[in-house]
């Protein structure tokens, strides 16, 4: 089916529910008059209650005991052709709706309960939430008549603000028609719900990593869970005290739902702030219920907490071009205004058709900005699978050897012990080198071993003592192979030529979930500012490979130094990492060193300072 097509019948199913509430030609009694005290003369058409309380049935507060309602009710409808003279169209019925057992009277005759009305709880036994009388043909005619309700309610589990709802008088079929139809249109948007649960599922169990993915099947399927518990009354009906069980399970669905659609957002499209927003709106939707004595008030507010977040986090992802962003603005924004134009209506009408739209919306975005991500992590793997080879390549070209064995060579002429260290250092440095290099991640532990290796051979090659120096490092931490390793054979290439000592230092700065390199090396006189050499692209490319576009980098001279701050999310030794994205990440430079040197593998931290 065609995303028009979707469109299409989308807009023709929010009008069901309103093409059947007209169809459903009853009267609705409004105000009634009411008496909390036990009388069987009550039911008698002739019996007198004008000193009885009036007001809106919806309005009526609990009972403590027995309570009488009344009401006149005026059949006007026309009779159909060939009905005995004064009759209404056939069979009529009478609709309760109302947290309490009943027992039903019409014009003094009794027409039928609804469970068994009591004085006290061991007598009462609890009626339907709804149900539907039908009233006697010979009872059914035209004019006024008079409606009479003997009513308990002991066994309410919650104490409700308005537990009395609806009498209606009119057509029996209609009447019955009109308790199940509310729920037809929450069961037609249960397949596009439930389609879109699964599809998102599919992309899960084909990208395990994708966390946004599972995310967005949970939150189709907490969507279908939602959608039940409503269909639950209308279409399969329930005593009444159960009733504070299901607006208990409809409040926790809508809170997972919301928390889901919260989470969603804040996975698919990452940014900064993404726990403290996470942690604000989470709160939020944790407060919104008690913030009104209503039920149905409170799923409104949960509802439109969530969507607000929603609409403001992927406006916020369109305006920076997040790849799908603007599909689920629209499809989050929708929803969002259906909740404004129709408040108190959404929640029966409303909800599910905008939830089937926003789902559709939410997955074609997850699904473009997935497949960009499945190409972007192929093309990242030749990347690195080309580094690898050039990586290795470069440590064992000629003129790397050969200078470094006619440095060897000297040194055991000179200094044997030297010659065994240097020999050894490069040995190590190799030996890692080769055991990292197909790693997308690896702990700071392991990275700093390589480049001390690697600082210890060069120190014994120029006769200069290079040093790092490291602060808030977490051996734990992971980043992508050799990246340190190529800064530091960057400074060492294109630094300071000729002093005696050179130290360079790396530091890192925890920020949340995320971690700022910054590291900082003397600049060479004639350090020339040039575009980026190998090292710089492969530094580029493995940040990519494993953080795609969240990431960034920067790099430059600052007072006399080369700075180059490195900014990535945190990740430990043994975490799992994030899906690749599809966007590259930011780099950005006032001057790059030339030509960048040898382009190492994977590393990890150390805690000495390394010669």
């Amino acid at each position: 089916m065609s995303m028009m097509h979707r469109i299409a019948m989308m807009l023709a199913l929010l009008a069901v529910p309103h093409l059947a509430h007209a169809k459903t030609r009853a009267v609705w009694v409004g105000a009634v008059r009411y008496l909390d005290a036990d009388s069987t003369a009550a039911s008698a058409t002739t019996f007198d209650d004008a000193a009885w309380q009036r007001r809106s049935f919806h309005e009526l507060p609990r009972a403590a005991g027995v309570r009488w309602v009344r009401a006149r009710v005026r059949v006007d409808r026309p009779a159909p052709q060939h009905a005995p003279s004064g009759y209404a169209i056939e069979p009529a019925g009478v609709f309760i709706a109302a947290l309490a057992s009943h027992e039903l009277w019409w014009d003094g005759v009794f027409i039928g309960a609804g469970g068994r009305v009591g004085s006290t709880p061991a007598e009462e036994t609890p009626g339907p939430i709804e149900m539907v009388h039908a009233i006697p043909d010979s009872l059914a005619t035209r004019g006024e008549h008079v409606l009479a309700l003997r009513m308990s309610s002991f066994h309410q589990r919650a104490a409700f603000p308005n537990p009395y709802w609806w009498i209606g008088v009119g057509s029996y079929g209609e009447l019955l028609l009109a308790c199940k139809r509310s729920a037809w249109g929450e069961l037609i948007s249960l397949s596009g719900i439930l389609v879109g649960a699964l599809l998102a599922f599919a992309t899960y169990l084909m990208h395990r990593r994708d966390r946004a993915a599972f995310m967005l099947a949970a939150l189709g399927g907490a969507a279908a869970l939602l959608l039940a518990a409503e269909a639950w009354r209308p279409l399969v009906g329930y005593p009444y005290p159960l009733h504070a069980t299901r607006v208990v399970v409809l409040t926790t669905l809508t809170w997972v739902v919301g928390a889901l659609l919260v989470g969603f957002v804040v996975a698919r499209y990452s940014m900064r702030g993404n726990r403290p927003a996470l942690g604000v709106a989470l709160a939020a939707l944790t407060i919104a219920p008690f913030l009104s004595p209503s039920w149905d008030m409170k799923l409104i507010l949960m509802h439109a907490v969530a969507l607000v977040f929603a609409v403001i986090w992927t406006a916020r992802a369109a305006f920076a071009r997040r790849r799908g962003a603007w599909l689920a603005l629209i499809g989050t924004g929708a929803a969002l205004v259906a909740l404004l134009v129709d408040m108190p209506g959404f929640l029966d009408r409303g909800y599910y058709y905008a939830m089937d739209a926003m789902l559709v919306a939410l997955l074609i975005g997850h699904l473009l900005e997935w497949r960009d991500q499945v190409s972007a992590a192929d093309r990242a793997r030749a990347r690195s699978a080309s580094l690898e080879a050039e990586l290795l390549k470069r440590h064992l070209q000629p003129h790397f050897l050969m200078n470094t064995l006619t440095a060897i060579a000297g040194w055991i002429e000179e200094d044997p012990p030297t010659a065994v260290r240097m020999i050894g250092a490069l040995g190590d440095e190799l030996r890692v080198l080769t055991r990292v290099s197909d790693r997308v991640l690896v702990p700071l532990a392991e990275e700093l071993r390589l480049c001390r290796a690697h600082l210890e051979t060069m120190s014994l090659r120029r006769d200069v003592s290079y040093g790092l120096e490291i602060a808030g490092i977490e051996e734990s931490a992971m980043l992508p192979p050799a990246v340190i390793h190529t800064l530091i054979e960057n400074a060492v290439t294109h630094g300071t030529q000729g002093a005696g000592v050179v130290t360079m230092r790396l530091r890192a700065v925890r920020d949340g979930g995320r971690c700022r390199y910054e590291f900082v090396s003397p600049c060479g006189a004639a350090a020339d500012r040039v575009e980026a050499g190998t090292g710089t692209r492969y530094v580029v490319a493995r940040l990519r490979e494993a953080w795609g576009d969240d990431w960034s980098m920067e790099q430059g001279e600052a007072a006399g130094d080369w700075r180059v701050t490195i900014d990535v999310p945190h990740v430990v030794m043994g975490a799992e990492a994030p899906a690749v994205r599809a966007t590259p990440g930011v780099v950005a430079a006032s001057g790059s060193r030339g030509a960048t040197p040898d382009v190492p593998p994977r590393a990890a931290p150390d805690t000495r300072p390394a010669r």
